[in-house]
Order: C-alpha cells, then structure tokens, then sequence
C-alpha cells in the first residue's frame, strides 16, 4: 500500500482540465488536477459506477440498504456500502485494489470553527458527511452535527500536515478502517481502509482493499 500511496495522485490548481472520464469531470469541478503514474491501472468510465456491475440480478440497492436498516449481502453490501463512486484503481504486480470518490464541491463547516482547534484546523479542509455514512454514524440523511464530528473526529486517524502535503499536495489527509461487515469484494479482499485527502475544502477518497 506504501508503494500505491507514493506512485498515485498529486494534487495542482487548474482551470484547464479537460477529459471525458467521470473522474476527470470530478476533478474538473472540483479545480483539481489528477496526474497518475503509469503503473496504475485507472477504469475510464465515462459515467459513475457501483463497486459491482447492475444486472437483473444485483439491482441497485435500496436507500434502506444504504443505510444499513435492511440487511444485504454479497455483491449487494458491497454495492450498499460504497454508492457510486468514481473510478477502480489498480497498481500493476500488487495485490492492492483501489476504489475512488470526489466529492460533489466545496464544503462548509462554519459551526466548527469555534470547536477543539483539531477540529477546527481539519474542518477548514474536510467535511464528515460522507464519513459519518462510512461509520454508519448517527441518524442517516441527515446532516452532521458538531457533536457527530467531535466524535467522528476522535475515531479517525490523522496524519501530519507535512505528510499530506507531500504526498498529495494537500491540507489535510485522515484514514479509517471500513466495516466490510463480513462481505468480502473480488473473491479476496475482506478488510479496506479509507483515506482521506482534502484542501481548501475540497475533498476526495481512497478506499485500499488488501
């Protein structure tokens, strides 16, 4: 995972990104630009993806499926777990899979800014809205409140500013487990661990199966 971690993504301000696939859209609208190495092995879906293909017979999972408060498995917990995501990533020879979310646009943390200064400090460049979904956190569909991020904030890793900004050129950069729930992805994988990488409150996702 080291190795994927250095060969992977560095993050430049653009306004000129120009592509077709639906994590170049992603990144375009964000004003970041995704520079890969040539060892990786990047999807280039036009359109977002689920983790596994929809067919007759794994449908898209319900909004209670999402959620947890109906019970999935298989290709469809994996599917439930995750959404839609951007982009599958591979680093030739490893045995290291790689799932990839940007998020929509900037986010807003205001009622943050008074809080405990990590707190602070990580929500200038983070949100928890899709962290609180991985931790299955809380009342869903709803927005997260100070006390959710305290939380949250306490059960997350976080890595020094100096990290971030080298290996990503970036402001921020936490990690987590992922609650795979029993489900195992590609006949193989059984754990996942999320990263987080965020600047100026933009945001994305790296979600390692090993």
């Amino acid at each position: 995972m080291k190795q994927l971690f250095i060969s992977i993504i560095v993050l430049t301000c653009t306004t000129s990104l120009v592509g077709q696939t639906a994590l170049e859209k992603a990144f375009n609208r964000i004003n970041v630009k995704i520079n890969f190495n040539e060892d990786l092995l990047v999807t280039t879906n036009t359109e977002m993806i689920y983790p596994y293909a929809i067919t007759p017979e794994n449908p898209i999972p319900t909004l209670n499926q999402a959620y947890d408060t109906e019970f999935s498995h298989g290709k469809t917990a994996i599917n439930s777990i995750f959404g839609m995501i951007h982009a599958k990533m591979e680093l030739k020879g490893d045995s290291c899979e790689v799932f990839i979310y940007a998020s929509p646009g900037i986010s807003s943390n205001r009622m943050y800014s008074k809080c405990d200064s990590t707190l602070a400090n990580i929500s200038q460049n983070l949100s928890f809205g899709r962290i609180k979904k991985d931790f299955r956190y809380g009342y869903p569909l709803k927005g997260v409140t100070l006390q959710e991020a305290e939380e949250l904030n306490s059960m997350i890793n976080h890595y020094p500013d100096s990290t971030a900004k080298k290996l990503f050129n970036a402001n921020a950069m936490v990690s987590y487990p992922l609650n795979l729930r029993g489900n195992v992805y590609n006949g193989c994988y059984s754990r996942c661990r999320a990263v987080v990488i965020g600047r100026n409150g933009f945001e994305f996702y790296l979600y390692f199966f090993l």
